[in-house]
């Protein structure tokens, strides 16, 4: 394994940037993301992402059919980015549903990321589990005309399979930027990877692709994102995820860190996705003893409004770790972002 191109040492501005500032805001959990629907039952909504077309803001977002970890699907939210933050309204049904790719999403998808490549080209990537110690990443796709109500899988699902090593049992691609966003005109994938199917072990993993996000080439220098050292709030899972920005030619993206006992968000960025720069401290991290967010706060949708000047977080939170109830918070974020 090659030696990691990260630098873990990268100093606060001397005027806290944006994003070490966000403020919880309004109510939590957000009254109008909770489970309300059939295909909610299992009282557990996960892993909201953001993407606009034209006026409207979409959410993307899994939900439990029953109580426990399993047994999960996809739909989506929407309002008009005129009424956003609030105003949302919810699909009555699942877009993208388990259990119709024989021995690939047997017992669950999750994790969805919503992706324009091209103004006919939409994809929404996620994390699929068939009931064995392995799991991957799988993709659905339409055009402008069909999203978001109708999603076709990838007939050669999964886009992108385990590996060896660090990466042999659970590959998670939530982080895709596509080639007309990417400085080199490449699409990127930042993934999670882990040898087993647990929470402790996972590190980020970067690959490539040049056919609108179809056929990906792993990082000779993975893992580019390993553990933390043994001092870190990451230092027994660096998990990164869906939500990203990018301002001032620099793109910030969003990880969870785990130290054993909780989860919590961080910022690493790269200009280049040659070399990434993790900040050394959460940037949003658990809520008081007792409150819903106080036991996990995790994979966060994200909105950057470069007029405003807010970067607006949607985390995935709970009071109990155990319980698999998970629902959604909502922080805000005013100032500068760049050190």
């Amino acid at each position: 394994m090659q030696a990691s191109r990260r630098n873990i040492a990268a100093p606060r501005s001397t005027t806290p940037p944006w994003l070490y500032g966000f403020a919880r805001t309004g109510i939590n959990p957000v009254p109008e993301l909770l489970p309300s629907l059939a295909w909610e039952a299992g009282n557990s909504m996960e892993d909201l992402k953001f993407i606009d077309v034209g006026t409207t803001r979409y959410g993307f977002y899994a939900a439990a059919e029953e109580e426990g970890e399993l047994y999960r699907n996809i739909g989506y939210v929407s309002t008009p980015i005129a009424s956003y933050p609030s105003g949302f309204t919810k699909h009555a049904t699942p877009v993208i549903s388990r259990n119709t790719q024989e021995g690939i999403d047997d017992t669950l998808i999750s994790a969805p990321v919503p992706v324009m490549f091209n103004p006919d080209l939409y994809r929404v990537y996620y994390h699929a589990h068939n009931g064995t110690p392995k799991e991957f990443t799988c993709c659905a796709s339409a055009t402008a005309a069909q999203f978001p109500d109708t999603l076709t899988k990838y007939a050669s699902n999964p886009v992108f399979d385990v590996g060896s090593g660090w990466e042999s049992a659970d590959v998670r691609g939530e982080i895709i930027v596509p080639s007309r966003l990417a400085p080199d005109g490449k699409d990127h994938m930042i993934y999670a990877g882990n040898s087993a199917v647990q929470d402790a072990g996972f590190q980020g993993g970067h690959a490539t692709a040049t056919d609108d996000g179809l056929t990906w080439s792993r990082d000779a220098a993975n893992p580019v994102l390993p553990l933390g050292p043994a001092w870190s709030w990451y230092r027994t899972s660096f998990h990164p995820v869906g939500g990203w920005i990018k301002a001032n030619g620099i793109f910030y993206f969003f990880f969870q860190g785990f130290d054993g006992t909780a989860w919590r968000i961080g910022v690493f960025q790269t200009a280049d996705f040659v070399t990434f720069t993790v900040w050394p401290s959460p940037v949003y991290s658990l809520g008081a003893a007792g409150e819903w967010d106080s036991d996990t706060v995790e994979n966060p949708g994200v909105v950057y409004d470069e007029a405003a000047g807010t970067v607006d977080l949607w985390p995935t939170c709970n009071s109990n770790y155990g319980t698999m109830t998970y629902k959604f918070g909502f922080a805000r974020a005013t100032g500068q972002v760049a050190p």
